[in-house]
């Protein structure tokens, strides 16, 4: 990961001299006696007051903001180091009054998403190929981007959109490009003794991995696909190679991976919300959905079941990705009607295991994400 600051033509005139001690987690560190409310002098004499302090994620706080006096009052981010020294309750900056047509604006985080989004959108070669791929989240006026982009090009070309907006004064940047990980997993096969001796090709889309080629055994076309799942960042791995006599079914692998707490529909009724995700730990792949639903009893459900009365239960039943239809970002559309899914068995909570913290989950998901199906917690 790597952070751009969107402030650098202000020279700082001289360091801080107010700098005090203090105590975090048992550790020592230097902070400036700021608080909302401070008053706040230029060196022209230009003044304002400080409304919010913002910090990053690790709680270090670089920025404040300024509410600007006059008729065109603005609120303005203004940098730790733009400040000479404190006096009492009044903060006095080494900064004059035109230096803040070149500070970004301050805006609530929740509009500066929507503005990041649309910037990045904007750009025509992000929209054609990666601008879906690419979450955007804000914070105290920093932009995390994190997602997958095809190329390095496209994770430069998405930093300095974000910086672009006004308001953004830093961009965390944590996309994972396609090409540096096909790369990786490429080397990691052609390393590995018993996958190299398979002839394989490799393709990383929104990293999902696709390998194909020919194998000259099972456990050669199983090393490489372990090679591959073994990848950081990896979401999952679909693996086509072909062994010359074994007959290997790969037509059924899905890239589905549904949001927790989207919302899901059969093709005749709202069946509830998606409550985690099974996940195959031997490609890292969505195999099922633990819903949260709401469902008639099954012993009711006849040929006119919907338009009967009837009493419903709330329920935790397991849906198998197949008869997903398709995703959008807050919805699961299934195939079927929903006197299937209310015909499903109650979820068995002895049958998965939560992933063990030592493995990574497939972006997006969290540890609390997921559940791992009991036959895979001895791998």
């Amino acid at each position: 990961m790597r952070a751009k600051n969107r402030i650098s033509d202000i020279e700082v005139q001289e360091l801080v001299s107010n700098l005090r001690s203090i105590s975090v987690q048992e550790a020592s560190t230097q902070v400036l006696p700021v608080a909302v409310g401070q008053k706040v002098i230029f060196s022209d004499g230009y003044s304002g007051t400080i409304t919010h302090l913002l910090a990053d994620k690790d709680g270090r706080t670089e920025r404040f903001v300024l509410l600007t006096r006059g008729w065109s009052r603005r609120k303005v981010i203004i940098p730790m180091d733009r400040i000479e020294h404190i006096d009492g309750e009044v903060v006095y900056l080494s900064i004059v009054k035109y230096d803040l047509k070149r500070l970004p604006t301050y805006r609530p985080d929740h509009v500066l998403v929507a503005h990041v989004s649309h910037v990045l959108w904007a750009d025509t070669i992000l929209r054609q190929t990666d601008d879906r791929q690419i979450h955007v989240e804000v914070e105290n006026g920093i932009a995390y981007l994190s997602g997958y982009v095809s190329f390095p090009s496209m994770s430069s070309g998405a930093e300095r959109a974000a910086l672009k907006v006004d308001g953004i004064w830093k961009v965390e940047n944590d996309l994972t490009i396609d090409s540096d990980l096909k790369t990786a997993v490429a080397l990691a096969i052609g390393n590995d003794p018993l996958a190299k001796k398979a002839r394989v090709f490799v393709g990383v889309n929104n990293g999902f991995v696709t390998l194909t080629g020919q194998a000259p055994s099972l456990e050669s076309r199983l090393a490489a696909q372990e090679q591959a799942v073994a990848m950081p960042r990896v979401r999952g791995v679909l693996n086509s190679i072909r062994v010359l006599g074994a007959d290997i079914d790969a037509k059924d692998q899905r890239t589905l991976q549904p949001l927790v707490g989207t919302s899901i529909y059969a093709t005749d009724m709202k069946i509830g919300k998606v409550e985690k995700v099974v996940i195959d730990p031997n490609n890292r792949l969505v195999t099922a959905i633990l819903a949260n639903a709401i469902l008639p009893e099954p012993d009711q459900i006849g040929s006119n079941w919907q338009w009967n009365e009837h009493h419903h239960s709330e329920r935790r039943v397991i849906i198998p990705v197949k008869i997903v239809r398709h995703l959008t970002s807050t919805s699961v559309f299934l195939k079927e009607k929903g006197a299937l899914v209310a015909a499903f068995n109650n979820f068995d909570p002895g049958a998965y295991f939560p992933a063990p913290a030592i493995w990574e989950p497939p972006y997006p998901y969290k540890h609390m994400d997921i559940l791992l199906p009991k036959q895979a917690e001895k791998a």
